[in-house]
């Protein structure tokens, strides 16, 4: 993403924030795991995306998007389950609004997607917050890599296998714990021998999926200090490409299939942008 097209997503998320809460806020889409209905709560408090915007902000860079962030993110890191004997433990809700016990089956995907844009700020961004709120960060982390460890996906489920392994890798560097960092190796070369075995992703050649697949390998490519995972990563990422290119038609500009997971016929912009 360009400076232009960063600053557009940080307009459009301005025009939700709400100052006092310091969260964004939303209508009421999701109709699964949530056990709220939009006509009781039309407008909803998002912790993710507003993950997202705080990191937004501190690639923008500026003191005023800094102070920003640091707000959303102890209102966001607050929410998180700390609690080790509890099921839901290192995981988020995905509103302000509720709690959660109070969800209809919480969603444990949240120590995968909060933790990954933690540990992209942690790494990318603790020089300019404040030394508490790094501290805060470094804990949650430690948090979300034991929801992942316990819950421990297995290499079908393609793109939270590679985050987890991402968030578990990156974050135990970072954390200096070889113990996690063991794990997230231990689990991308899982993943790298069952792809290979088969010969490609069990969410294969998806138009919606394989793009987040290739950005959670690429992640790993990028931000690993591990060699081995960055060879394994790198393996992964010509595995993906191989199989989008084998499938694109150019006089078209469409992705054929067959797919594993599509949901519309013709690509979307998002997936066309990401091409």
């Amino acid at each position: 993403m360009n400076n232009e097209a960063l600053l557009e997503a940080i307009r459009v998320n301005e025009l939700k924030f709400d100052k006092n809460v310091k969260l964004i806020r939303t209508p009421l889409t999701q109709t699964y795991h949530t056990a709220l209905k939009p006509d009781t709560h039309p407008l909803v408090y998002e912790l993710y995306p507003s993950t997202c915007y705080a990191y937004d902000l501190l690639r923008y860079g500026g003191q005023a998007n800094i102070q920003r962030a640091a707000e959303i993110l102890e209102v966001v890191i607050e929410r998180q389950d700390k609690d080790s004997s509890r099921a839901t433990y290192g995981i988020w809700p995905y509103y302000h609004e509720e709690s959660l016990d109070e969800m209809d089956r919480p969603d444990w995907n949240m120590a995968d997607f909060q933790g990954k844009k933690l540990v992209l700020i942690l790494k990318k961004y603790a020089e300019f917050l404040p030394e508490a709120l790094v501290e805060q960060i470094r804990e949650a982390i430690y948090h979300a890599c034991q929801a992942i460890i316990l819950r421990n996906v297995g290499p079908h489920y393609t793109n939270i296998a590679i985050m987890g392994a991402f968030v578990t890798l990156v974050g135990g560097e970072l954390l200096w714990d070889n113990e996690i960092r063991s794990y997230g190796e231990q689990r991308l070369k899982r993943f790298h021998t069952f792809t290979s075995g088969i010969g490609t992703f069990t969410e294969y050649n998806s138009p919606c999926y394989s793009p987040i697949a290739i950005e959670e390998l690429d992640s790993i490519y990028q931000e690993s200090a591990t060699s081995m995972a960055v060879t394994l990563a790198e393996q992964l990422l010509d595995i993906a490409w191989e199989m989008i290119a084998k499938h694109f038609h150019p006089a078209t500009g469409e992705w054929g299939g067959p797919y594993s997971r599509c949901y519309y016929t013709l690509l979307t912009e998002r997936e066309k942008h990401f091409l």
